[in-house]
């Protein structure tokens, strides 16, 4: 009976990392002389920890799912890094592995309980059970030629010439930030890929894509991958438009600094837009809320006569036999616009988009090698993340956005702005903060920035480093997977579990 609790904890109630028998919770006064070596272990992900908050299961035994032993894997570490055994009781890479199984359960979001609290912790949970959001990651139809790309940065450039360009801008900087050899750099004209992309999506708890929409003023770039998308309904992929209503600059960042195309609005755009995006929003495959489409607009604020332009697009809606059209704002972006206080009415709800808002900036540029060449900034992602949370204020229902990592310096070199200390650890527990215990929306949506930003080091797509282990967090927080095992033993001792 009490194996099977831990079992059924484990498994339903996400915020428990490991089960341990009861005393064997060991904390700072067993430090030994193993701290330099876990600190050494957790540079290599690079993962922050605070060593006077340590918890660990002595003896290693415990229960806990796969996810916490396989992170073992994301240290990149072999036989050689194990000393001979020769009875040490003490200061070994295997004693220290001991104490960062527990820093990996606290730092990813998760406790270490007893056994004896099991019973109890379990009948908690239950009057009070996770609601599972809806996961959507923004995707970034970049990766393929175009003529404006041609145009602009030379023939047949795409952004993974800024991917495999980057380099480390000062000691313990992890660039290039590189796709796993399996993803590869794909070129998006295949729709194969997306189609491959779908289903390593499926497999780990995302629930679809929100493709980056652009389009200017009936002008419409990188659309090659939803077209495919549209035209193939054997790919089997939710998918919703986010409009990047913002000019397209050389500076990447939106500022309208040296505009290649300008953002523009016509006689008539808003019908326009709407027969240009109608196809896709009518496709069953289509992402809905309550059955109404969702449509998300990236600098709302920005849009002339807006108030008008929702209730052309509402009567558009309808009129093509839509219920309703559920229309999302990106959140007001650190130096855009502000949303004035009616569109908030009129929208549906916001989305979290960071690092644009809604985060706290904890600058580490002074922590790093005095050599370094930088001009921008690297924060800590520990402190920034999540930053956002599922909210309501006003009537409006803020969705939480949350990021896997961040880093352009891919795109801009010595200018970069980038965050620290992001790996599937770090991550998992800025996603599962982000998720909502208990959500006032209908249907529950939690945001990803992004899928596959590799020139600004936000992907959970899999990458070199890290193989699917960004997606493996996501998985393990949200029970995404009904056929993944659910626990693991450790040790040999159950008598106390």
């Amino acid at each position: 009976m009490q194996i099977q609790r831990i079992i059924d904890l484990l498994h339903e109630d996400r915020s428990v990392g490991m089960v341990v028998p009861t005393g064997n919770v060991f904390g700072t006064e067993h430090w030994g002389s193993n701290q330099g070596i876990v600190e050494a272990l957790a540079y290599r992900l690079p993962m922050a920890f605070d060593p006077d908050e340590l918890r660990f299961p002595a003896g290693s035994m415990f229960w806990c799912r796969p996810w916490l032993l396989e992170r073992i894997a994301d240290l990149d570490i072999g036989d050689e890094h194990f000393e001979p055994e020769a009875g040490q009781y003490d200061a070994t890479t295997a004693h220290a592995l001991e104490r960062l199984m527990g820093i990996y359960s606290t730092v990813g979001g998760m406790d270490i309980v007893e056994a004896m609290d099991v019973k109890q912790r379990l009948t908690n949970y239950r009057k009070n059970p996770q609601v599972r959001p809806n996961v959507y990651a923004f995707y970034l139809p970049q990766y393929h030629q175009c003529p404006e790309n041609d145009e602009f940065w030379g023939e047949g450039f795409t952004d993974w010439d800024n991917v495999r360009k980057a380099k480390p801008l000062f000691d313990g900087h992890r660039q290039p930030i590189l796709p796993s050899e399996e993803v590869g750099f794909y070129d998006l004209k295949d729709p194969e890929v997306l189609r491959r992309q779908a289903k390593m999506a499926k497999d780990h708890g995302i629930d679809g894509f929100v493709f980056h929409h652009y389009w200017f003023d009936g002008r419409r770039v990188l659309d090659t991958p939803i077209n495919n998308w549209l035209a193939d309904p054997t790919i089997d992929l939710p998918l919703a438009i986010c409009w990047a209503n913002e000019p397209w600059t050389r500076r990447w960042d939106g500022l309208d600094q040296d505009v290649l195309i300008p953002q523009t609005y016509g006689e008539d755009w808003a019908n326009r837009f709407w027969d240009d995006i109608a196809p896709f929003l009518n496709d069953p495959r289509y992402i809905r809320v309550n059955g109404a489409p969702m449509l998300i607009i990236y600098r709302l604020g920005e849009i002339p006569d807006a108030m008008d332009t929702i209730d052309t697009w509402r009567k558009r809606a309808a009129d093509d036999g839509h219920p309703a059209l559920h229309l999302l704002a990106v959140g007001p972006l650190r130096e855009c616009e502000m949303l004035e206080l009616d569109l908030f009415d009129k929208a549906d709800g916001l989305v979290g988009f960071p690092p644009g808002s809604n985060i706290r900036l904890e600058s580490l540029i002074t922590r790093l090698s005095p050599a370094n060449p930088l001009q921008g900034d690297f924060m800590s992602y520990h402190s920034a993340t999540p930053g956002d949370h599922a909210s309501e204020a006003n009537g409006i229902y803020r969705h939480a956005g949350v990021m896997p990592g961040w880093d352009n310096s891919a795109r801009r070199g010595v200018s970069s702005y980038g965050f620290l200390g992001a790996n599937p650890v770090t991550w998992r527990r800025a996603f599962a903060e982000a998720v909502p215990r208990k959500s006032l929306a209908s249907e529950p949506m939690v945001f990803v920035n992004a899928w596959n930003e590799w020139a600004e080091g936000a992907a959970v797509e899999a990458s070199r480093r890290f193989a699917t282990g960004q997606l493996e967090s996501i998985v393990d927080a949200t029970n995404a997977c009904a056929a993944c095992p659910t626990f693991v033993v450790a040790g040999a001792t159950t008598a106390n579990a």
